[in-house]
């Protein structure tokens, strides 16, 4: 399916899913095939589609954390950010892998709820107990700066950037190292910081 154009791979897997809901050795292979289908319709723009695909794929499997992120994401684009945070949050209590917490961090501030979301950036992830992400320390980090403490935010954003691949295991590391983190929030919080400091040239600059 994968070396098929969208629409090709989407009646591949339809096919799947079908012979796969009668198979009862394979019905457990059905949440995962209906969130790959999900994926490909919002390649090819049809978030309703996917957002029914993903959410029949939660009748089955409730507690899937990767459903739950995708549901988050397409339900953001949509603009109904309480109801992506609900599946966000789900996502992250469940098992707090980094893209979930994330996820659950990024929109919790979105709807300016700062408590719970600094709340939510300093529990551990499940696949780095003792470090978190890059992307949590940037979330950290944006929090911090929002709540007025210059020092904590620049120790989270250096947390963030310190993080290579050489560090971690790559397991640990499912969307790659620092390098991989959105490069226009990391100057937006390095002018914040330089703003602060009362540097105005430098942080137009870096804008």
């Amino acid at each position: 399916a994968a070396m098929c154009d969208p629409h090709t791979a989407i009646q591949t897997l339809d096919h799947a899913i079908e012979l796969a809901a009668v198979d009862v050795t394979s019905a457990l292979e059905i949440p995962a095939l209906q969130r790959a289908k999900a994926e490909l319709l919002l390649e090819i723009g049809q978030s309703h589609n996917a957002l029914a695909c993903i959410e029949h794929a939660l009748c089955n499997a409730p507690g899937d954390s990767e459903l739950h992120c995708v549901a988050a994401r397409i339900l953001r684009s949509d603009g109904r950010l309480a109801d992506a945070l609900t599946h966000a949050h789900k996502a992250a209590k469940d098992h707090m892998e980094h893209s979930a917490a994330a996820e659950a961090v990024d929109l919790t501030r979105t709807l300016l709820q700062f408590e719970q979301a600094r709340q939510l950036a300093s529990l551990p992830c499940a696949c780095r107990p003792s470090q978190p992400h890059p992307l949590i320390s940037l979330l950290r980090a944006e929090l911090a700066l929002d709540a007025g403490e210059e020092i904590e935010a620049a120790q989270a954003l250096s947390n963030a950037l310190a993080v290579t691949i050489e560090d971690s295991p790559a397991s640990a590391l499912p969307d790659g190292p620092a390098s991989a983190l959105p490069s226009a929030r990391i100057l937006a919080l390095q002018a914040r910081l330089t703003a602060r400091r009362g540097d105005y040239e430098a942080a137009v600059e870096l804008f």
